[in-house]
């Protein structure tokens, strides 16, 4: 079948020369068809036929009416660590399963969260295996950044025509490499060890700022114990991000372990996904003091000392009946003493009081006294 107008060849067109001939558009329908011209000698009106040639019309677009998710590895479940990916050679292979319409020479593009990815070409091999491949290279993933994604693709065949979007998968990356967290310390304690004397208002957990904690952070701190635990929790907002976490634990729990190896640490739930453990503080908390006690009870004295007025800095030697000398025990040695009223005794460091004779009772209360305690 002829179609469309003759063409004149021009006088200025020699052999050689590309003529180009015109296909209406309404015969380019699906599927195969078979193409050939003729020339027609304008003086005896002979025709020749050139040899005909198959050309395939494709308007359909590959993988219709649906492109399956890429296939990752199933260490990607979970979020895909640094470390993981490392074992994988630094790259994230995908595959991109078999789909209607594929052919050799299909272009597959990628995109992850709408930034284009790498690109492969449908091989004849990936034709008879059902599948290609597709690599994401470590340095690719680094500029998509710690967050979780949608990945897709498109194929585009050797007509032109472009797929749809494939089906998303959702991919959080987790390659940052993050810094050790420090190791708890306590704000009342001299190192390793705490005296519950020195914590009367509870026990403070440190958290350093080189734990480098961000808003939305969520910090788990446990304190374990043989006589009892316990666990606080903390989600950082943005006044706390960079800063030194303090976490405070109730002195009744410092107590409870006096004498015994307490089990501190936290754990962060970074706001990427990333969870973090740090450093066990094992603490010593020492055996809490007795109590400090000192008989301070009124006591009447019998015996009798004479000064001489003239002299009152010279003391006698004092009798058994004219002083009393009463010892603190509990607390922590050693004790200071001290006197309610210096001018009438003074107590030295084994807590027996000396009467100064500088001390003058009035006439009508011929009585002098003082109260000793102990610290």
């Amino acid at each position: 079948m002829l179609i469309g107008l003759k063409k004149e060849i021009l006088l200025s067109q020699m052999p050689g020369d590309d003529l180009m001939l015109h296909i209406p558009s309404e015969l380019l329908t699906e599927g195969r068809h078979s193409v050939a011209y003729a020339v027609e000698n304008p003086i005896n009106m002979v025709v020749e036929f050139s040899a005909e040639i198959v050309v395939i019309v494709d308007l359909t677009p590959p993988g219709d009416p649906l492109l399956a998710p890429i296939i990752f590895p199933t260490q990607v479940q979970n979020g895909l660590t640094s470390e993981e990916l490392q074992t994988m050679g630094n790259v994230l292979s995908g595959t991109i399963a078999s789909y209607n319409g594929m052919q050799e020479g299909d272009v597959v593009r990628t995109y992850w969260n709408d930034l284009p990815g790498p690109m492969a070409v449908v091989s004849s091999d990936d034709v008879g295996l059902k599948r290609t491949m597709v690599d994401f290279a470590r340095s690719f993933l680094e500029l998509i950044g710690d967050i979780e994604a949608p990945v897709y693709y498109t194929i585009t065949d050797l007509a032109g025509n472009l797929s749809m979007a494939s089906e998303a998968v959702d991919v959080k990356l987790q390659l940052t490499q993050a810094t050790p967290l420090p190791t708890p310390t306590i704000k009342e304690a001299a190192g390793n060890t705490l005296d519950p004397a020195n914590a009367p208002s509870g026990a403070t957990v440190v958290i350093d700022a080189t734990a480098n904690l961000k808003a939305g952070d969520q910090v788990i701190v446990q304190w374990q114990g043989p006589n009892g635990n316990d666990t606080r929790e903390k989600t950082l907002t943005g006044a706390d991000a960079g800063k030194t976490l303090e976490i405070v634990f109730a002195a009744a729990l410092v107590t409870a372990n006096a004498g015994q190896t307490v089990a501190v640490s936290y754990v962060v739930n970074r706001v990427n996904g990333l969870v973090q453990v740090s450093d066990t503080l094992a603490l010593q908390i020492l055996m809490g003091q007795p109590e400090l006690v000192l008989d301070t009870s009124p006591v009447t004295l019998a015996g009798k000392v004479y000064l001489l007025p003239g002299l009152p800095e010279l003391l006698p030697n004092f009798s058994a009946d004219t002083t009393l000398q009463r010892q603190a025990s509990g607390g922590q040695a050693p004790y200071q003493y001290t006197s309610s009223n210096p001018l009438v005794a003074k107590v030295d460091s084994n807590g027996l009081p000396r009467f100064e004779a500088t001390a003058r009772p009035p006439l009508r209360r011929p009585m002098l006294w003082a109260r000793v305690k102990a610290t």
